[in-house]
C-alpha cells in the first residue's frame, strides 16, 4: 500500500468514491481524478467533472467527527469574515459526506478548485506584491472577533519540547545540544505578554494558492483558532518568505513584510524582542521532524523544508 493511503486506512476504489461524491453534491458527470501528494495530513484529490474541477478532502482516519466539525466551523468563520478562501460545497444542508467504500467508512468534503498553484509548487521566491496581498489577508484574519480554541499542530514551535522528546533518539548529539540551548531561551518567554487574536495557525506556502489572475487564496484551517498572533508572523517569515536558495533576498523581503504588516497592525515591543528565538524554535521543530520523517514516512516536501529550516537556523 502506498504511504499516502495510510491516511485513510487502506487502498480503496477511488473512482467509485468520486462517482458517489459527484451524485451526492450534484457536481455533474465524473471524468477523472488525480491524487494530491503535496501536504502531510489528509488524503486529498483533484476531481474533474463535465461541470468543472473540484478538490475532495478525505479526512485522515485518525480524525473524529468532532475534529471534522471543527474544521467546518473554522472554514465557515473564514468565509463569513471575507477571507479569500475556496468555496466549501454543500450536499443538501451538509458539508460532510460519509461513504462506505470497500468496507471502509470515509469522511469527505468538497471544495471549489482554484485555477492555480500553491506557492510551494510554483517554486519561486515570493514577490513584494504577493507579500502585500498576504499582509491584507493576515490583517483580516487577525481582526476576526469569533473565538475558537486553537489546537497547535505538531510543527508549531509551541510543541518544541514534545518534538524533542519524540525525535531525540534519532537526531545527532550536535543538534540535541543546539535544541537544548534554544529550549532554555524559549522557557524564558512570558507567553502571557504576547497578544492573542484569531490566527490561521499554519500559514505556509503550501496553504496559499495563486490563481491565474495572480490573486492569493488561503486553504487548510485545521490549526486555526484564537492563539498568539506572532504564530502567523513566524510562519510567514519562515515558511512563505524564506527560501534557502535566495538567502539575501529572503532577509530583505522578511524586513519588508514586518514593515508592511505594522502599517496596519503594530507588533508590540515584546513580540519583536522574542521574534528571533521563536523563529529558531520553529526551525528546530522543522529540522527534528524532518529528520524523523526521513527515517519513517518520507513526504514530497521533506527535503525542501529540511534544507530551508536548517538554513534559517544559520542565517537569522
Amino acid at each position: 500500500m502506498e504511504d499516502i493511503y495510510k491516511r485513510i486506512g487502506k487502498k480503496i476504489d477511488l473512482e467509485k468514491l468520486n462517482i458517489d461524491i459527484c451524485k451526492t453534491y450534484n457536481l455533474g458527470n465524473y471524468i477523472k481524478y488525480k491524487i494530491i501528494y503535496v501536504g502531510i495530513d489528509d488524503f486529498s484529490i483533484y476531481l474533474w467533472t463535465d461541470k468543472g474541477e473540484y478538490i475532495v478532502k478525505n479526512f485522515n482516519e485518525s480524525k473524529t467527527i468532532k475534529d471534522i466539525n471543527r474544521f467546518i466551523n473554522q472554514y465557515e468563520i473564514m468565509m463569513k469574515n471575507g477571507i479569500k478562501v475556496p468555496k466549501l460545497m454543500l450536499n443538501g444542508q451538509r458539508h460532510i459526506f460519509i461513504s462506505e467504500i470497500d468496507g471502509l467508512y470515509i469522511n469527505s468534503c468538497v471544495i471549489e478548485c482554484i485555477d492555480g498553484k500553491d506557492l510551494y509548487s510554483i517554486g519561486k521566491i515570493i514577490s513584494r506584491e504577493e507579500i502585500d496581498m498576504i499582509v491584507d489577508i493576515l490583517v483580516k484574519i487577525h481582526s476576526i472577533k469569533d473565538e475558537l480554541e486553537i489546537e497547535y499542530d505538531e510543527y508549531c514551535f509551541m510543541k518544541i519540547k514534545e518534538v524533542y522528546n519524540l525525535t531525540s533518539r534519532i537526531i545527532s548529539g550536535k543538534l540535541k545540544n543546539e535544541v537544548k540551548i534554544c529550549m532554555s531561551e524559549f522557557d524564558k518567554i512570558d507567553f502571557s505578554k504576547l497578544p492573542k487574536t484569531y490566527v490561521h495557525g499554519d500559514f505556509i506556502s503550501t496553504n496559499i494558492i495563486k490563481d491565474k489572475e495572480g490573486r492569493l487564496w488561503v486553504i487548510d484551517f485545521t490549526s486555526s483558532g484564537t492563539g498568539i498572533r506572532i504564530l502567523d508572523i513566524i510562519k510567514v517569515l519562515n515558511s512563505v518568505i524564506f527560501n534557502y536558495k535566495y538567502i539575501s533576498e529572503s532577509k530583505q523581503l522578511g524586513e519588508y513584510f514586518i514593515k508592511k504588516y505594522q502599517e496596519h497592525l503594530k507588533l508590540t515591543k515584546y513580540e519583536l524582542e522574542v521574534l528571533r528565538i521563536l523563529r529558531l524554535a520553529d526551525s528546530y521543530v522543522g529540522v527534528m521532524l524532518g529528520q524523523f520523517e526521513k527515517n519513517n514516512d518520507e513526504y514530497e516536501e521533506t527535503d525542501f523544508w529540511l534544507n530551508n529550516d536548517a538554513s534559517i537556523i544559520g542565517n537569522i
